[in-house]
């Protein structure tokens, strides 16, 4: 069987304010970004949410929002090291150049 594995981080920050007992709002933010893998494919979905409510002495009223996207790899995408290119004669330097070799020296020091 194909096995699926998800990754998730997510993020909760939120707030409230009373004003002499009467008003109140608060305001909670929620963020989640997931990896998701099958087989050899993943695919990345992240939802935020936001929810506001307002309190004023006896009548409260709250409203949430909520925006999901993803996006998908698939067989065609390119591969990181496919991305990075293969090695190659430098015609200026005139020696053999390997691109992951020169990105990882890059990021080492």
């Amino acid at each position: 069987g194909v096995t699926e594995v998800t990754l998730t981080g997510y993020l909760r920050i939120g707030g409230k304010v009373t004003v002499i007992a009467l008003i109140g709002i608060s305001i909670e933010l929620r963020m989640e970004l997931s990896y998701i893998t099958t087989g050899d494919f993943g695919k990345v979905k992240g939802k935020a949410s936001l929810e506001v409510k307002v309190k004023v002495v006896f009548f409260s009223i709250g409203v949430t929002i909520t925006v999901e996207r993803q996006f998908a790899a698939t067989n065609n995408d390119p591969t990181f090291l496919d991305a990075m290119g293969h090695p190659y004669n430098d015609p200026v330097l005139l020696e053999d150049v390997d691109p992951w070799e020169q990105y990882c020296i890059a990021y080492s020091e």
